[in-house]
């Protein structure tokens, strides 16, 4: 491990020698720990586990007890002590696994659940193609690997020629041009959670931490940037959940009001009374949060 980690280092250095800017992020396929050690030379390493533990969590339907928010903040924590500076990788599944339609049985909720879960989480998330349409396949054959569904099509779009792989189960519903426009459609979640990540800094650069619910059904976490605190709220059981309180015990937050404006979702929620030490003790009680439904909020001091 010593001498991979000084190559990558190296490696790493020229890259930000030429170019200082430059995002390099590499795999590693192994538990966190290992993970973490080749932190220090790569900066950033694709999350292998993170899409497994998606999937059990939203297969239990409990934010709680698997609690996919603690099981993140713990990686990180072991990321920064060994670089300070990482960036995380989320994905939910790559070109070498089933994919994620199939995990979740084509259900839109859930594969629009899942997206949120690790779109909205720390570092930059990378989305394997066809994830945003819901495109099926398992590596029996390499069916992972399908041509693109861009249309309804000869070859749903994706070539003028018979492909070298044949197209995806319901290639001519679950493709671009079907969705786009369609504001159910799981790509319009995909493109709503993107453009939402870009035009918010606290949810591209700012730290997550856990946001405890007494609701275990609810996945709740905090991003911090410099200028802006967004609160995430994302429900993974079946049953909608309206009556519940968050605690925190400390943040980076200011002591104050904080008006809780909605980016995602519906309803009102109520102000949030930060103490000096960056806590609160929170009840909400009103807005509905829908089965595997999110709900995004900026905190604005008042």
């Amino acid at each position: 491990q010593s001498q991979g980690v000084a190559f990558w280092k190296e490696l790493v250095s020229h890259v930000r020698s030429v170019k200082p800017d430059a995002y390099t992020v590499g795999e590693v396929w192994e538990p966190t720990s290992t993970r973490a050690v080749y932190m220090q030379g790569l900066g950033s390493t694709f999350h292998f586990d993170l899409g497994t533990k998606i999937v059990d969590a939203i297969r239990e339907g409990s934010g709680g007890k698997n609690n996919i928010a603690n099981s993140l903040y713990g990686d990180y924590t072991t990321y920064k002590e060994m670089n300070p500076d990482y960036i995380d990788a989320p994905f939910l599944t790559n070109h070498d696994q089933n994919r994620i339609s199939g995990m979740l049985r084509g259900d839109s909720r859930l594969l629009k659940l899942s997206a949120s879960l690790y779109i909205l989480a720390e570092g930059v998330p990378f989305m394997y193609y066809g994830e945003e349409i819901g495109m099926q396949g398992d590596q029996k054959h390499e069916w992972s690997r399908r041509p693109m569904q861009w249309s309804s099509e000869l070859n749903s779009g994706f070539s003028t020629v018979t492909p070298w792989e044949p197209l995806g189960p319901a290639w001519y519903d679950y493709n671009v041009a079907e969705e786009t426009g369609d504001p159910d459609s799981l790509l319009s979640h995909y493109r709503n959670l993107v453009r939402i990540r870009n035009e918010h800094a606290a949810l591209r650069v700012g730290e997550l931490s856990v946001v405890d619910a007494t609701n275990p059904g609810l996945y709740s976490i905090l991003r911090v940037s410099q200028n802006e605190a967004v609160l995430v709220l994302v429900n993974i059981s079946g049953e909608p959940i309206s009556d519940f309180f968050l605690a925190k015990s400390n943040s980076e937050l200011e002591q104050g009001l904080y008006s809780a404006a909605l980016i995602m979702g519906d309803g009102q929620f109520e102000a949030i009374n930060i103490n000096a030490i960056g806590g609160f003790f929170h009840h909400v009680d009103g807005p509905e949060i829908p089965p595997y439904g999110t709900a995004i909020l900026q905190l604005h001091r008042n």
